[in-house]
């Protein structure tokens, strides 16, 4: 059976970040703090050849992960990817705006974890939502990076070093 997982789409991934500039899929997202995921999979697709092997956003997700655990510093990249989740949908900060409620669950079922353990990185940051839940952050909080203070208190109770 042909799928998307049986041909080299790690260097194929590689490749397209080399033609953007970037060394590695991490450098990519860096350079470009705050910017969902999911957009720059977009950028990243679209810099790909017509007649490409497809790569699926899964697999975006994956090279991410598995570069950031390589290099130690996964714990920053999945707190990462909850400050761009937290940018998309809660822009105007965390208790502001309309469908607060709608839009919290949407910014919990955007935060992206790791595929490869996702049932192990999805209970670790189950107990980091509920912590960050709980910690009721100003009501215009909306972080910049994972760096923010109130991220770094949250996951430094929930994901120690």
């Amino acid at each position: 059976m042909d799928t998307a997982w049986n041909y080299d789409w790690r260097s194929q991934i590689d490749a397209l970040v080399s033609k953007l500039g970037y060394d590695n899929v991490r450098s990519f997202v860096y350079a470009n703090p705050g910017v969902p995921l999911g957009q720059l999979y977009k950028s990243l697709i679209d810099a790909a050849e017509i007649n490409s092997a497809p790569i699926a956003f899964i697999q975006f997700l994956e090279k991410l992960f598995s570069e950031s655990k390589k290099d130690n510093c996964l714990r920053f990249a999945v707190a990462d990817s909850l400050v761009r989740s937290l940018r998309k949908n809660l822009r105007a900060g965390w208790n502001k705006g309309k469908r607060i409620i709608e839009r919290r669950a949407n910014t919990r079922s955007e935060w992206y974890l790791p595929p490869s353990d996702y049932s192990r990185y999805s209970e670790l940051a189950n107990r980091v939502w509920a912590r960050l839940t709980e910690s009721a952050p100003p009501d215009d909080w909306c972080p910049i990076s994972a760096s923010d203070e109130i991220i770094q208190q949250v996951f430094n109770t929930v994901w120690p070093d």
